[in-house]
């Protein structure tokens, strides 16, 4: 396996990837230091390996390895940062048993040109960089919630801030590195563009992808209303409806409402019993999986719902 590179299956190096975070992680628990660096990349190495075996069992799941592609380059990246660390490590503990001195010596230690705590912000990044990866393939596979794309649009640009430093700082250690190391700090700058650039992929995807809520399973009971959608021209989700039942002279709609269409249903109910899911929906894009409250008002408190209860899941 030592040779796993850029031609190995995706799922081979998830696998390698996976290895050697693992026992990376292994070789700093064993110093059993609670010096705040250790444990910064200890926890570090934990999300990792979680998110690696994650993928592992996905890609074998799928049995479709080319749609994982995209995790290729940063899942290198998290490999060859980990190897690096792993031999700082080693050449810190070849030559003594003293626990504590071998702590402070990877500390302290530079290793091709970089520091423990440029391999420590590196493995952070790279690893936030193959999480968010991971997270837009499933995306384009699953729901999204307004929560979830939010949430993935702030990781992308706090990751993508923390490459552009690194890069920054790279870029100009190259200048005044000494011949033997501007390959190597080369190497490092492309990575890094490289992280980058799987960034913009993931970006693309937030960007392009529309949170949806679907609201199944409901029913309108005799002479009743029972309203889904926004009132909102340019709505912000996508709603799917689906397996909702309508009893006698009841009437249910799903989809965008004029505020003229609005009023029609209400003045044709002549009951209490109209739910109105209108903006509220809106919020249900954060709780995706819990029922609709029973009391819901469109973004103008037309109506509040009585009796009706709208299922979304």
């Amino acid at each position: 396996m030592a040779g796993v590179g850029e031609a190995a299956s995706i799922l081979t190096l998830a696998i390698f990837a996976f290895d050697i975070s693992k026992k990376l992680y292994e070789a700093v628990s064993s110093f059993e230091s609670r010096r705040t660096d250790i444990l910064e990349v200890q926890n570090s190495l934990t999300s990792l390996a979680s998110v690696l075996d994650l993928v592992r069992q996905q890609i074998q799941d799928s049995g479709d390895e080319r749609k994982y592609e995209p995790l290729r380059q940063p899942m290198q990246c998290c490999k060859s940062t980990c190897e690096d660390m792993q031999n700082m490590l080693d050449a810190c503990t070849q030559h003594t048993n003293d626990v504590h001195a071998s702590v402070r010596d990877w500390l302290k230690m530079q290793f091709h040109g970089k520091s423990f705590a440029d391999m420590k912000q590196r493995l952070a990044s790279y690893k936030s960089t193959l999480s968010i990866a991971f997270a837009s393939i499933n995306i384009q596979d699953h729901r999204a919630t307004q929560e979830s794309l939010t949430e993935m649009k702030g990781l992308i640009k706090g990751t993508k801030e923390d490459l552009n430093d690194q890069v920054e700082k790279v870029e100009e250690a190259i200048h005044d590195a000494a011949e033997s190391l501007q390959d190597r700090l080369r190497a490092d700058s492309a990575q890094l563009k490289g992280a980058l650039q799987t960034l913009a992929q993931a970006q693309q995807v937030a960007s392009t992808t529309r949170p949806q809520i679907v609201v199944k399973q409901n029913r309108a009971g005799k002479d009743s209303r029972a309203i889904f959608g926004t009132d909102v021209l340019q709505s912000p989700f996508d709603l799917r409806v689906s397996g909702n039942v309508a009893e006698e002279r009841a009437t249910m709609a799903a989809g965008v409402h004029s505020s003229e269409s609005l009023q029609a249903l209400l003045r044709a109910s002549g009951k209490p019993e109209v739910v109105l899911v209108m903006q509220t929906l809106q919020g249900q894009l954060r709780r995706p999986d819990t029922d609709m409250p029973q009391d819901g008002t469109s973004r103008s408190e037309l109506i509040t719902a009585k009796e009706q209860h709208a299922r979304t899941i």
